[in-house]
């Protein structure tokens, strides 16, 4: 299988997928748990620091060269990563070439109607989102779609709450990814969802 990053801009379903994987039983999910009160988490501490690090205004050779040190080590250890730091730093073309020997990256790109992220980040009173707004989510989606496609990276993208609550939307968006040996049925999707999202 591609290596496969699930990311989007947060609020979005990324926990709910990741933990869909987990469940699976079929991957390597490389997660730091998942938080309750905050219905988030599953985050992917070593891609958080290789994205830091690559997209770093000071770069240097070395922190460019530790970053793509990390994500040899994920390449090592997981078969899926997630972490919101790829929709904001739009690192996927370094990924993309540090992996490429092997098959490169795949990626889920997840959506959700800006207004229904920001009502759902009022919920939790996070000051991290005090900076953006609707207008600039829709702007670093554009770049997201424009990245992926300029260095042809395959991507599917998911709307959430959709894939939460439509078995064949999940079925046949998850089809379109190389997900290795896993040859799952549209029941086996059904069961998971049924285990996962309900």
């Amino acid at each position: 299988m591609r290596f496969t990053i699930i990311t989007g801009p947060g609020r979005c379903g990324s926990s709910a997928l990741t933990q869909f994987f987990i469940n699976s039983k079929k991957y390597r999910v490389d997660s730091s748990g998942f938080n309750p009160s905050m219905r988030a988490g599953h985050e992917s501490y070593y891609s958080i620091v290789a994205n830091s690090l690559l997209y770093s205004s000071k770069q240097t050779q070395a922190t460019k060269s530790l970053g793509i040190g990390k994500i040899f080590h994920l390449y090592g250890t997981s078969d899926i990563v997630k972490s919101p730091t790829f929709f904001y730093l739009d690192t996927y073309p370094e990924w993309q070439d540090t992996l490429s020997y092997d098959g490169g990256i795949q990626v889920i790109l997840l959506k959700r109607d800006p207004s229904e992220i920001f009502n759902s980040v009022k919920k939790i009173k996070s000051k991290d989102w005090d900076n953006l707004t609707e207008d600039k989510l829709n702007q670093l989606w554009e770049e997201n779609v424009n990245t992926l496609k300029k260095h042809s990276i395959p991507y599917i993208t998911l709307e959430y709450p959709k894939f939460t609550k439509d078995s064949n939307y999940l079925y046949n968006n998850l089809k379109k990814l190389d997900l290795g040996n896993w040859k799952y049925t549209p029941e086996e999707i059904t069961d998971l969802m049924n285990i996962t999202f309900y």
